[in-house]
């Protein structure tokens, strides 16, 4: 807070410890467990879900079979939303997977039958989303409503399958709210293929592990949920297969590293889908016209995709792995992220710009593919354009994100771009303090009756670009809504006027907003006490009495706020606070001040540091972020 006072008067900021949980099994198939009071009243203060036990067994007879069988018992606690996801049983198959066996029985904690489910009780679907129009995969679906808490699902499943590509991996971790007794997982290769194996972030995490030739077993106990801390790296322990000679959806390859990978890729799935008329061609060369900037023709092409398609999930071929042909994709306007990847390069192709399309995992936390184990991995594809002094990157599956924009969910990451040149493991840019930016410019006119006028430009970058794009699918009705959200510190906010504008050309999104409130200072007798951030205020969700679990992965940004109060005649400062300037391992912090002609200038900076920080570093973070409220 500051004063402002008038000239003509004298002027006057829970730890649980784990609990060894007593799990009694019989000699029989179902697990039995103590259901004393006391050890369900525990069980729930900790966890919603127990893993009591599981175990995987596959056998991989051929290049082109394996034999997968899953069966276990978990105790649901509560209705947690994570316990919630467990009543939804869903099964995927398809032409080359059959599931042969499926049974599901659900009991009380003494054996109780509440429900008993066989393979013909479940429901027969198409495995196609809101976002899909295509699919090849069908799935076994059945929806159990609890009458009770707890109770004990006890389920068998036996697939068969030709899909060797993708075989089953041994994943640690279940659900944020799974704690897991024992779980075991076996793989014996009876093939004449070689099958690789890749351990993943399993530090910390104790395993049994016997591997004799073609035979590899596991085993885990006492296993606690993982972290979901805030800020906390997702980690995602898991021993993951491959087999060097494999079959895909009636195609066969062989591949044991990356540039083997590659080429099949190339070859089998995407070289007989980019072909394009010579109408579409002559199309392409007159939206070029006499343009000779490499970077201008690029955004051409890339604002007609978009202009002229949109997303919808295809999973057709090979897999879902083959894209349409681009040609389709131009006559019908839609396509998945593989598909458009591939149309946005055959139009650049037509251009003489060479693209490569990068096969990458896309999740919020850093999922990279591994440089030294190649396996069928990636969730998405999207475009890279290497230039002399510069690599350009492509997201075709939006309509409204800039080009040349990385997000934030393929930011910071190792991909394979695939080229006929030789496919290899390139690693994507990194939004960080740098890239991640915000600017704030207010204007704020108050009156001798404590009611202001403001003028409010944002100008987002970065993943606060990404972040607002939404905003471009907004109703007036939402938009309104979400600025007086973002006021809500304003007593009688009025919107008086607005603008937005997507600057796709240099991935900055912009929002002026004029409005009207009232009562924002408070008045102490004939003077004003002035409060310096009107909004927008830095806090932090971190604990700093929570015992962290986790290691903290914070992403980067910058924010500058420059607010300009312009007094009301008669008015003026009774002092002038001096600059702040504060600089941490995290970050920086300064804030400025200066007075002239009846106008207070105000200009805030933040800046958080992108890196990782170890767990015990929690304390010294929350001090340096306290230093940056005000």
């Amino acid at each position: 807070m500051i004063y402002c006072f008038n000239q003509n008067v004298i002027p006057k900021f829970r730890y649980f410890k784990l609990i060894v949980l007593f799990i009694l099994f019989s000699q029989s198939s179902f697990a039995q467990i103590d259901t004393s009071q006391l050890f369900l009243k525990m069980a729930m203060k900790l966890h919603s879900i127990i893993l009591m036990k599981d175990s995987t067994f596959v056998e991989v007879s051929k290049y082109n079979k394996y034999s997968y069988f899953n069966s276990g018992s978990v105790l649901v606690l509560n209705n947690s939303d994570e316990a919630k996801k467990l009543n939804f049983f869903n099964y995927f198959y398809n032409k080359y997977t059959d599931i042969k066996h499926l049974s599901i029985l659900i009991t009380d904690l003494n054996g109780k039958v509440l429900k008993k489910l066989k393979k013909s009780d479940f429901e027969d679907i198409s495995a196609f989303s809101d976002i899909s129009i295509y699919t090849d995969n069908r799935a076994k679906i059945y929806k159990y409503v609890p009458t009770i808490y707890p109770y004990i699902i006890n389920y068998q499943i036996e697939i068969s399958s030709e899909q060797t590509a993708f075989l089953p991996s041994f994943d640690i971790y279940e659900s944020t709210k799974c704690y897991i007794l024992n779980k075991k997982f076996r793989l014996i290769n009876k093939s004449d293929a070689n099958i690789r194996y890749k351990k993943e972030d399993l530090e910390g995490i104790e395993i049994s592990e016997k591997i004799t030739n073609n035979d590899f077993s596991y085993e885990i106990n006492h296993i606690k949920p993982f972290s979901n801390e805030v800020y906390s790296k997702e980690r995602e322990p898991s021993i993951n297969f491959s087999i060097d000679h494999f079959y895909l959806s009636g195609e066969e390859g062989t591949f044991s590293n990356w540039e083997q990978f590659g080429n099949w890729y190339i070859t089998k799935l995407i070289s007989n889908t980019q072909s394009l008329d010579d109408k579409v061609k002559a199309e392409v060369k007159q939206l070029i016209g006499n343009e000779t900037d490499k970077k201008k023709i690029i955004q051409k092409i890339f604002q007609y995709v978009q202009n002229r398609t949109r997303y919808l999930s295809v999973s057709k071929g090979i897999g879902g792995w083959k894209p349409m042909n681009a040609m389709d994709v131009h006559k019908y306007g839609y396509g998945d992220c593989k598909a458009l990847s591939n149309y946005t390069k055959c139009l650049l192709d037509v251009a003489g710009i060479e693209s490569n399309l990068t096969l990458i995992n896309a999740s919020a936390n850093k999922s990279s593919i591994d440089k030294d184990f190649a396996s069928w991995t990636g969730n998405h594809i999207i475009l890279n354009v290497p230039l002399e002094q510069d690599t350009l990157w492509l997201e075709c599956t939006s309509q409204e994100i800039a080009y040349n924009q990385i997000t934030d969910y393929t930011q910071d990451r190792n991909a394979l771009s695939l080229s006929n040149k030789g496919s290899k493991i390139i690693h994507t840019p990194k939004l960080d303090n740098k890239t991640n930016k915000v600017d704030f410019i207010t204007n704020i006119q108050i009156s001798t009756d404590n009611k202001i006028n403001v003028e409010n430009k944002t100008v987002y970058k970065g993943k606060y670009y990404l972040d607002n794009l939404k905003i471009n699918y907004f109703t007036k009705d939402e938009f309104d809504n979400f600025l007086k959200e973002t006021y809500n510190t304003f007593q009688d906010f009025a919107i008086l006027k607005t603008k937005k504008e997507n600057d796709k050309e240099n991935g900055i999104y912009t929002i002026d907003v004029q409005f009207s409130a009232s009562n924002y200072c408070k008045k102490i007798g004939n003077d004003f006490m002035l409060k310096l951030i009107p909004f927008n205020n830095f806090t932090t969700n971190l604990k700093k009495d929570k015992i962290r679990e986790s290691d903290l992965e914070i992403m980067g940004k910058s924010i500058r706020h420059e607010i300009n109060y312009t007094l009301p005649n008669g008015y003026t400062l009774k002092e002038i606070p001096n600059k702040i300037e504060k600089q941490a391992e995290f970050g920086n912090y300064s804030m400025s001040f200066s007075f002239e002609n009846n106008l207070l200038k105000v200009i805030r900076t933040i800046e958080l540091f992108d890196n990782e920080y170890k767990k015990k570093s929690i304390r010294i973070l929350l001090l340096s972020l306290k230093k940056f409220q005000f």
